[in-house]
């Protein structure tokens, strides 16, 4: 939507998606689908914030709680911010 990422952005918005992100669990797989389009969408590049996204989808394997359609789109978001890893695609 081409908004401007300015300080407010970057020290508040940022860092609390994040926490948010390392709270999601089973029951949340709805909010870590639309944390990561939104982020792949304003092509975010925070090497902080993609090694939490894996560590949920992978490490906590929270990505068996998406449907096709919706690892998919990550696939797809993941590669358009140049990011995924080989443990992603062979789940």
């Amino acid at each position: 939507m081409n908004y401007d990422r300015d300080e407010s952005f970057w020290e508040v918005v940022l860092p609390r998606t994040k926490d948010l992100l390392r709270k999601l669990d089973r029951n949340c797989p709805r909010s870590l689908h639309n944390i990561i389009q939104g982020a792949a969408v304003m092509q975010l590049q925070d090497n902080e914030f993609w090694e939490i996204v894996e560590e949920r989808l992978i490490d906590k394997k929270l990505i068996r709680y998406l449907n096709l359609d919706q690892i998919c789109g990550l696939v797809n978001w993941l590669g358009m911010v140049g990011r995924g890893s080989d443990e992603l695609i062979d789940y």
